[in-house]
């Protein structure tokens, strides 16, 4: 069996004299094939700052997220179930579109609220603390909230943490969808 590989990338501006993008590599297999497999090991180029990581997110196909300006050549190992190893590789390209969600309507009040805020601003990535503070909610009204957009596909959780360790938050509009398993 052998586990398919593909990536997702968006423009983000200018840095350090370069287009600068987001990307994220996923295994595209079909679920069954996913079933089997206990954690994937990617090899970045050694430009990355710990460029061996492993993923064991299987709801979210084993995808790996971060940014940079070129494309380059992943290493992976597919390590399933049984213990067996596979290793295969992904050219990481910058011209593939992140796909996105806008929302027709809201089924609420609070989470037409959060998503005004994820989208509003200069800002693509917010805390549950800044949500609450503009839209004026409970903390646990906009985690409620978040949950609900993430489970629409409106809105996502950060693979990173803010500078203080906080979680973050995205409306998928801005920031692409994750992939995930159906």
């Amino acid at each position: 069996m052998s586990i398919v590989f593909s990536n997702y990338s968006m423009h983000t501006g200018q840095r350090y004299d370069h287009d600068w993008f987001d990307w994220c590599v996923f295994a595209s297999s079909d679920e069954a094939e996913l079933r089997s497999v206990s954690a994937v090991e990617y090899t970045l180029h050694p430009s990355f700052p710990d460029p061996v990581r492993t993923v064991s997110d299987r709801e979210h196909r084993f995808a790996i997220m971060s940014n940079g300006w070129g494309s380059f050549l992943t290493n992976i190992r597919v390590v399933y179930a049984d213990g067996h190893e596979e290793f295969t590789s992904h050219l990481v390209r910058l011209d593939s579109d992140w796909p996105r969600s806008t929302p027709a309507e809201f089924s609420n009040e609070q989470d037409a609220s959060v998503y005004a805020v994820l989208t509003e601003g200069k800002y693509r990535w917010r805390s549950v603390d800044a949500v609450q503070k503009k839209s004026g909610l409970s903390a646990a009204s906009v985690m409620a909230a978040l949950d609900r957009l993430e489970a629409a596909n409106l809105a996502r959780k950060s693979p990173f943490r803010s500078i203080d360790k906080k979680e973050l938050w995205g409306a998928t509009s801005i920031v692409g969808i994750a992939p995930r398993l159906n």
